[in-house]
C-alpha cells in the first residue's frame, strides 16, 4: 500500500471514531458541545490532504518559506534521510499552491523537542495557520509567533498551549494529557468555524491505545480574524532550546 492510500485508511478510521462518538453523545453535555462536534465533523469529512513533506531529497526544501535558523538533521529523523531543525524564533511557512488558502484544515506531524516538561516555561514548539505573508516571506516576532497570523504555541516547559494572534494571546489552556518531550510524539493541530467561533483542537497520538486524545480543551477565538485570501500554514520553533519536525501533513476543507 503506497504512503498516501495508508494516510486516507487513518482519517477514515478516525472518521468513523468521531461520528459514532457524535452518535452516542460520549462527554459531551451541551447543545453548544454536541453543535461544535457536528461541525468538527464536516469539516473532517471535507479534509483532503493536500501536501506531505518527509524530507526527501526529491522534494527538497523549496516547498517552504523559511525565517530564522534551520537545517536538515540527518541523524535525527522518523523518516530518513532527515527531519527539518530550527533554532531560536525559525519557522516555515509552506508555498505549495494547494496549501496556500487554507481557512479551515489540519496539520499532522512528528516532532520532537530538546527539552523535557518542567515546571518553567519561555521555551517550545510552534504551529502557525492563516498566515497571511505572501509566498517569498515569514514574518514572527521576538517570540517566534506569526504577525500576520496565528500560531498555537506548545510550552514544553509549563504544561501549557496557547493560542496566539499577530504576537498578542487570545487564550490559554492548560495541558490535559501528552507524551514527554525529548523524545518524538505524533501531534495535530485542527481548526475551523463553528458559529461565528474559530476552534482550534490540539490532539497527540497514543500509540498504545492507537487512538488520537486531546491535549487541551478546545483553544476558542470568539472574533476570529486573518480571514484574507493568504491563510498559509507551517510549523516553527521559539527559544533556547531546538525542534524537529517530520512527515508533515497539511489537510484541506475543500
Amino acid at each position: 500500500m503506497d504512503l498516501e492510500s495508508l494516510k486516507w485508511d487513518e482519517h477514515n478510521l478516525d472518521l468513523y471514531r468521531i461520528e459514532r462518538r457524535l452518535e452516542e453523545y460520549m462527554g459531551l453535555k451541551s447543545e453548544r458541545e454536541i453543535k461544535i462536534e457536528e461541525d468538527y465533523l464536516r469539516v473532517c469529512r471535507n479534509l483532503k490532504l493536500v501536501f506531505f513533506e518527509d524530507n526527501s531529497p526529491e522534494r527538497g526544501t523549496d516547498d517552504w518559506d523559511f525565517t530564522g535558523w534551520w537545517t536538515l538533521n540527518t541523524s535525527i529523523y522518523v523518516s530518513p534521510p532527515a527531519s527539518v531543525e530550527f533554532g531560536d524564533h525559525a519557522g516555515a511557512l509552506c508555498k505549495v499552491t494547494e496549501t496556500l488558502d487554507i481557512p479551515e484544515g489540519r496539520l499532522v506531524f512528528y516532532v520532537r523537542h530538546a527539552d523535557d516538561w518542567h515546571d518553567t516555561y519561555t521555551t517550545g514548539w510552534n504551529i502557525h495557520f492563516r498566515v497571511n505573508d505572501d509566498v517569498g516571506g515569514f514574518s514572527v516576532d521576538g517570540s517566534g509567533f506569526a504577525v500576520n497570523g496565528y500560531t498555537v504555541h506548545t510550552w514544553v516547559h509549563g504544561y501549557s498551549v496557547e493560542l496566539w494572534e499577530g504576537g498578542s494571546k487570545v487564550t490559554g489552556k492548560g495541558i490535559i494529557s501528552a507524551p514527554h518531550a525529548n523524545q518524538w510524539g505524533k501531534y495535530r493541530v485542527t481548526f475551523w468555524i463553528s458559529e461565528d467561533v474559530l476552534i482550534v483542537r490540539k490532539e497527540w497520538y497514543d500509540g498504545g491505545a492507537e487512538e488520537w486524545k486531546k491535549m487541551i480543551d478546545d483553544l476558542t477565538d470568539v472574533s476570529p480574524t486573518f480571514e484574507e485570501p493568504n491563510n498559509r500554514v507551517g510549523i516553527g520553533n521559539r527559544y533556547w532550546y531546538n525542534s524537529w519536525f517530520d512527515d508533515i501533513e497539511i489537510w484541506k476543507r475543500i
